[in-house]
This record gives structure tokens, C-alpha cells and sequence, in this order.
């Protein structure tokens, strides 16, 4: 297991991915970070990305976390951003739980 970082074709973007090597190949997952919000309020968040196979993947992770907290109505949601910060996606809490 190692990461990598890979730039986009066409963009100027860079994502970092973890590569997994199995017995059936290598398997490239971009990571990204997923930090619980509160106004401009500084949160504690895991410091360690997580890998999910597209940012799709990581949209479902945060609705289902905002949807297990026991008041996610105290939060504006999770932002998902890339390994060198970027901010790709905001699920607000409302959308979770609607």
C-alpha cells in the first residue's frame, strides 16, 4: 500500500490516491477529507484522508455520518475537500436529512 499523488489530464489539480496492490493488480482510490463544519468555528476533523473510490462515494459517507450524529442540527454539514486542501464538495446537514 502507498500513495501517490496524480494530476488530472486537462487540470492544473492534483489528488492523491492510495494504491493498492493485490493478487488481481493495483487499484488507484483518491483520497479526501471529510471535516464536520460549524460556521467559521476551527472543529476538530480526523487528520488522516480517507480513500473512496470517486467523490460520489465520499458525498454518501458524509450524508450517512450526518445522518448517525446524534445532533447534526448543531453542524452545517461536512466539507469534502482533496489532500491539498481544495474544497470539492459542502453537504449541508440539511440535505443529509432530507
Amino acid at each position: 500500500m502507498s500513495v501517490s499523488v496524480l494530476t488530472s489530464p486537462g487540470t492544473q489539480m492534483e489528488t492523491a490516491v492510495l494504491i493498492l496492490r493485490n493478487p488481481f493488480g493495483v487499484t488507484a482510490m483518491p483520497l479526501f477529507f471529510l471535516k464536520l463544519k460549524r460556521g467559521s468555528e476551527d472543529l476538530p476533523n480526523d487528520p488522516e484522508p480517507q480513500a473512496f473510490t470517486d467523490l460520489a462515494a465520499a458525498r454518501i459517507e458524509a450524508i450517512q455520518a450526518l445522518r448517525e450524529m446524534s445532533a447534526p442540527a448543531a453542524y452545517d454539514g461536512i466539507e469534502i475537500t482533496n489532500t491539498d486542501g481544495s474544497v470539492l464538495l459542502m453537504v449541508s446537514t440539511r440535505e443529509a436529512l432530507n
